[in-house]
């Protein structure tokens, strides 16, 4: 029985922390060393104590077939002992960092703490013969995964409510992908250093990183929700004008509504999306964007319709004002794409004829008065009040006079300025 015990204490290996506890953090593999560590001591301390020399010697005189297993098993003691005790000496350098990344309290805290982690771990691979390997680092990293997604989840926890608006959980789920992604960023700065310290012992790929990854896959899920949201929130109290103004208003609305109602159904499929398994969010989420592609279609086909009655080119650039935040989504670039053609089509025309109206005044901005020395409009050249000059622009009487008297007058403010602006169209 006595033996038994102990080999249930050498059978012990810290890959066992994640089929106990899935979500454990790196503490827990520095506290399971430190345990061992005692156990074994406590062990060692027994198997060197003159009661069980003295019971060895008895075996060894008497020729007993449990002399050779018990010597055995006093040195596998002994060489477990030795490797706990490593283990739970360098595992201790990790102790400070990892006390700083449980205490942050926000993303500047967690990000902060990042780099003496794998600082520390890379002197830990660098001197510990256990963690010199690929396994037991890759166990740590996967735990350490494990803390930074925890610590993402209770930020987005507090910060994210029902009422939050969508532009603001927008930019809290950014600030932690952004936060979360730094640590894996560092850890190919720290992995390529490794690398080129001993290339035959390369550290793991960034599969370790799989809970985290995870995480952040159910982040980038919630903002593209809350992205979409806040584009369809542009929809309310949207009034389109044309002849089928009030009908595609009234189709606006009910998009509204069905992508809200979506959205409900979403949310109340997983109340909370970031610890929902993947076999209940996975499939209302899916439900979710193939609406979502539905009424985009919809309304690509609106918009569509709105442009084609648009009357002019400012109506239609008033248009792209209003749907300017949805001008990102997919279904409706492509239909976005024709009306760009036409809008700049129409736009260009307008070029054309404002230039072929200066061009045609530009050798005389001055309208011909026929010597009557009144302006265009009949009023008398010693009045203050504007003229049109080259069909565009409307400067004062005593500048046209200007124009006529000194050759070089275009050369002078204002003139010089409007036709300078002019000629850039």
């Amino acid at each position: 029985s006595w033996g038994r015990q102990i080999r249930a204490i050498l059978q012990q290996q810290p890959e066992a922390i994640l089929e106990q506890r899935p979500l454990a953090g790196p503490r827990g593999e520095v506290e399971f060393w430190r345990r061992k560590a005692a156990h074994l001591a406590s062990l060692r301390t027994q198997l060197r104590g003159d009661p069980m020399r003295r019971v060895l010697r008895v075996l060894e005189v008497t020729k007993s077939s449990q002399h050779p297993p018990l010597l055995r098993l006093a040195r596998e003691v002994e060489a477990a002992y030795s490797e706990a005790e490593e283990s739970a000496r360098y595992l201790g350098a990790l102790q400070p960092p990892i006390v700083a990344l449980d205490a942050s309290e926000g993303l500047d805290d967690l990000v902060a703490a990042f780099r003496p982690l794998l600082h520390s771990l890379l002197l830990v691979w660098r001197h510990s013969r256990a963690y010199h390997s690929s396994t037991r680092l890759s166990h740590l990293l996967c735990l350490v995964s494990n803390a930074v997604a925890a610590k993402g989840r209770a930020h987005l926890n507090s910060t994210l409510h029902a009422t939050t608006p969508p532009t603001e959980a927008a930019a809290a789920l950014g600030s932690t992908l952004r936060a979360c992604g730094t640590l894996k960023a560092l850890y190919f700065e720290y992995r390529s250093a490794a690398f080129e310290e001993r290339p035959d012992r390369p550290w793991p790929t960034p599969q370790v990183f799989r809970p985290l990854d995870m995480f952040l896959e159910r982040c980038h899920d919630q903002l593209h929700v809350s992205r979409t949201a806040a584009q369809y929130e542009t929809l309310h109290g949207v009034e389109l004008g044309g002849q089928s103004g009030r009908a595609l208003s009234a189709r606006l609305v009910q998009l509204s509504a069905a992508f809200a109602s979506a959205r409900s159904a979403l949310s109340s499929s997983s109340p909370d999306p970031l610890a929902a398994p993947a076999e209940t969010f996975d499939p209302a989420f899916c439900a979710f964007r193939a609406a979502v592609k539905s009424l985009d279609r919809q309304l690509a086909c609106i918009i569509g319709q709105a442009f084609d009655e648009a009357q002019s080119s400012e109506a239609a650039l008033a248009l792209l004002e209003v749907f300017e935040p949805l001008l990102e989504r997919e279904f409706l670039q492509a239909e976005l794409e024709r009306v760009h053609i036409a809008l700049l089509a129409d736009y260009a025309a307008d070029l054309q004829q404002v230039r072929a109206i200066f061009d045609a005044t530009t050798d005389d901005p001055a309208c011909d008065t026929g010597g009557r020395g009144e302006d265009c409009e009949g009023h008398s050249q010693g009045d203050t009040a504007s003229e049109p000059v080259g069909g565009l622009f409307a400067l004062p009487t005593q500048s046209s006079q200007l124009l006529r008297a000194v050759p070089h007058a275009r050369l002078m403010p204002p003139v010089a300025a409007s036709l300078h602006w002019s000629r850039g169209l």
